[in-house]
């Protein structure tokens, strides 16, 4: 058989899946980042009133209010920034945009105090506009997303704006981890990572010399490698997720069982050949 044929094998599906609501929870719940920040600010703000009082009276206390949330506001977009948390920074990033785009849209261009005043008076409702929009993008997020287990590997797919395909052959599968929280367990719901065999426990060292001056020091650090939990680089949040561990493990397994077959079938032959 030529080898080009093998080359054209179109994989046969043995199960298709993708994200459930439940294993969806944590990113929506991440979504409503902007609104407990508010909720947070109010609270505080009622033991800072005394504090504001002078400035209340001058009537820039509700200004100066709007203002210490946005900046509030920008620790969170800076922070999902660091932490790569994309629902977090997308609702921060809407709730500090959308008022913006109310303001030009109200006041005259020309007047920067208005503009400003505008702009801070509209955050708090632009948190829930924001957060809406954050909600809808990431269902319309999950939606798109589809695990596949084949006969040759697992394939994910999925994306809104930009769309990724990707195949894993079980044969570069090392292993398979699960993660399931309390609430997975009990609304059977968790993570499936499949590790490649190069990053079986890769580990990172670092070690460093340095002078400044008169001092002197030294430095060593050591990190853990970790695996992706990104939904589009594992089977993220899926129903039964035992049930998908096990069916991935026994394809893995399935070339190392069928060559155990093979040598037995080949030490029977011998042994016939050997008794005549």
């Amino acid at each position: 058989m030529n080898y080009l044929d093998y080359a054209d094998y179109n994989p046969n599906v043995v199960f298709t899946i993708r994200p459930s609501v439940f294993g969806f929870m944590r990113r929506y719940l991440l979504c409503l980042t902007p609104i407990v920040a508010l909720a947070a600010y109010r609270f505080i703000d009622k033991f800072l009133y005394a504090l504001l009082t002078p400035l209340k009276l001058l009537g820039l206390g509700f200004v100066v209010g709007i203002f210490n949330l946005s900046f509030v506001l920008f620790i969170l977009l800076a922070l999902a920034w660091v932490f790569r948390s994309s629902e977090v920074e997308g609702a921060v990033g809407l709730s500090l945009t959308i008022p913006l785009i109310l303001a030009l849209i109200k006041i005259n261009m020309g007047s920067l105090g208005n503009l400003i005043e505008v702009y801070l008076n509209n955050v708090p409702t632009a948190i829930f506009i924001a957060v809406a929009l954050m909600l809808i993008r990431t269902e319309i997020y999950r939606r798109t997303i589809s695990y596949k287990l084949t006969d040759v590997g697992v394939e994910i797919s999925g994306g809104i704006w930009r769309r990724q395909e990707q195949a894993i052959p079980y044969n570069q599968i090392g292993r398979v981890v699960l993660e399931q929280s309390i609430f997975g367990r009990i609304l059977n719901y968790g993570t499936v990572i499949p590790v490649s065999s190069a990053e079986w426990g890769s580990e990172y060292y670092t070690r460093a010399l340095g002078v400044a001056g008169k001092v002197a020091g030294a430095g060593y650090m050591r990190t853990l490698k970790e695996v992706s939990r990104d939904p589009l680089k594992c089977l993220y949040g899926v129903k039964n997720p035992k049930k998908i561990k096990e069916i991935i493990e026994k394809m893995m397994t399935a070339t190392f069982r069928a060559e155990i077959d093979q040598v037995e079938y080949l030490k029977k032959i011998y042994e016939e050949i050997s008794r005549k």
